[in-house]
């Protein structure tokens, strides 16, 4: 049917395929397609069957081209792109056609987008900055500090005073100059801890206040006054850095120092999950900068409509109720896309250049490897392989573990062929941005 085809590439990796039908092929679609109708059709004063192919074609002969051009298209195409390398990743969009004349060859063009061309970046070799994070006594005692906050106990202050280091219960409204209250402001019930910053500035003046009292304040905030009421005045008690500490947080302690040299460890953990990220994240910058890959436009929308759909999902609201918030707001769907269009192209790109990477590099991840990841997820959960899998998700959770564990021996493989230079010691915070 097929006499001759054409690609020709676009840009955006994006592609026109012109065909040619043979006139063989447009006559023996449309007289199959008559046929059949001369079977099946009804037309009044004839029997289903019976009627003269003149008759039928008069009354039926412009739907049959119409359908017949359908059945030739579709047919065509597939044809055409049968053990082509050019699949389409979009819906082919029709460019132009012939008339269907019989005896007559018949052409067509559609446009498709094309999975893009990755001209890779050397992916070897790329240097990275050797760091060493340096974890003080400082970092071990703010540690020591969380848990102690962690495991305090909330009670009420005796003489219901609220002092610095209070966990205060307010009330609050804003006034306006003629000291009528602003009711969109009201807050009831809004607790914080006295010096940690009350949204108003107001931490001095409520300093002093008693349970039951009630002021207007002078506000930081644009100058405003606001009427604020103490409902309740607790004090947070914190146990002891001791031995029994330690062991009240775990069974395996058995002393402070135990504690300390376990959040040590932790904290030497973290921070060297932290690097790795940060390596990871500079061989990335690299590839990208490098690789080149023109991404087809139907593989950007895509990947923004299901970030949309996310966004959506997450709102907890209609769509319609969240692109009318939006527009209150002075915002719109449209702008939103295109503040996400940046991330989501580059996004597509390391997953693309990922993608060619394990496939360069043959890594896979076996069924074992996943059902040993599995196992030690269950073990954590207190839950054996088969309900693990069964409560995460079947088989879309395997799924998600092979993507994850494929990641991970990405960025070992990339680790492992990268350079380590200029060695640098990090102090802990400045490395966790604390």
């Amino acid at each position: 049917m097929v006499e001759d085809k054409q690609f020709e590439r676009l840009e955006d990796s994006a592609m026109k395929l012109t065909v040619r039908i043979d006139p063989g092929g447009v006559d023996k679609a449309y007289y199959e397609l008559l046929e059949k109708y001369l079977k099946e059709a009804q037309i009044p004063g004839f029997r289903k069957g019976k009627i003269p192919r003149n008759v039928l074609v008069r009354k039926m002969g412009e739907e049959l081209k119409e359908e017949v051009t359908g059945k030739l298209l579709d047919a065509a195409l597939r044809e055409a792109l049968e053990n082509e390398d050019a699949n389409p990743i979009s819906k082919p969009l029709l460019e132009k056609m012939s008339k269907l004349e019989l005896g007559r060859p018949f052409t067509f063009s559609v446009t498709f987008d094309v999975f893009p061309d990755i001209d890779m970046a050397e992916y070897r070799g790329i240097e990275v900055e050797k760091l060493r994070a340096e974890i003080s006594q400082k970092d071990v005692a703010r540690e020591l500090e969380n848990i102690r906050m962690q495991n305090s106990i909330v009670m009420d202050k005796e003489d219901g005073i609220a002092a610095r280091g209070s966990v205060v219960t307010t009330n609050y409204v804003e006034l306006d100059y003629e000291g009528r209250a602003l009711e969109q402001s009201r807050r009831k019930g809004f607790v914080f801890t006295l010096g940690k910053g009350h949204p108003y500035g107001l931490d001095d003046q409520i300093e002093g206040m008693r349970v039951g009292d009630m002021r207007v304040l002078e506000g930081s905030r644009d100058a405003v006054s606001v009427e604020v009421s103490v409902v309740a005045v607790k004090v947070r008690e914190f146990p002891k850095l001791d031995d029994e500490l330690a062991r009240d947080i775990s069974e395996e302690l058995n002393s402070l120092d135990d504690l300390k040299k376990k959040l040590r460890e932790d904290l030497e953990h973290r921070a060297e999950l932290k690097i790795r990220v940060r390596k990871i994240n500079k061989i990335t910058d690299k590839l990208l900068e490098g690789t080149r890959i023109i991404l087809p436009h139907s593989m950007i929308e895509n990947d923004l409509k299901h970030t949309w759909q996310d966004y959506v999902l997450q709102s907890g609201v209609t769509e319609e109720v969240l692109i009318e918030a939006l527009k209150n707001a002075n915002q719109s769907k449209e702008g939103i896309l295109n503040k996400w269009r940046k991330d989501a192209i580059k996004s597509i790109k390391t997953r693309l250049i990922y993608g060619r990477l394990a496939e360069n590099e043959k890594i896979v991840v076996s069924d074992k490897e996943v059902d040993a990841e599995l196992a030690r997820r269950g073990k954590q959960q207190g839950l054996d392989t088969e309900e693990m899998e069964k409560r995460f998700g079947g088989k879309q959770f395997r799924d998600y573990l092979r993507s994850e564990l494929l990641q991970e021996q990405l960025f070992d493989f990339l680790l492992r062929n990268s350079i380590e230079k200029r060695s640098q010691t990090i102090e802990y915070a400045e490395l966790m941005g604390e």
